[in-house]
């Protein structure tokens, strides 16, 4: 079994959101491995996403799975929160 934290740090609430996004990418990826995943999330304070979620994963194939998702998450994407935002790099780990 490995364990994984994914964090938004100290990050925005768009890495919050990224860190939801991130979550469902790495279950769904999870899922397609046929790996046990089990996931507990931190505080959710305005629904948008969690400050931190802290993963279990297990199987035959969860040392791949943690090479591709171990290091910084970089999410693409306009702001959902701040609309005409010039920033659209969010960071995550």
């Amino acid at each position: 079994m490995i364990r994984l934290l994914i964090t938004s740090g100290r990050g925005p609430v768009e890495c919050r959101i990224a860190v939801a996004k991130t979550l469902n990418a790495m279950r769904d990826e999870a899922d397609e491995r046929a790996l046990r995943f089990d996931a507990a999330e931190g505080s959710n304070p305005d629904g948008r996403g969690p400050f931190s979620v802290l993963l279990n994963v297990e199987g035959n194939l969860e040392a791949e799975f943690e090479r591709r998702w171990a290091g910084t998450v970089q999410w693409i994407c306009a702001s959902p929160v701040r609309p005409g935002h010039k920033r659209k790099n969010w960071f995550i780990s």
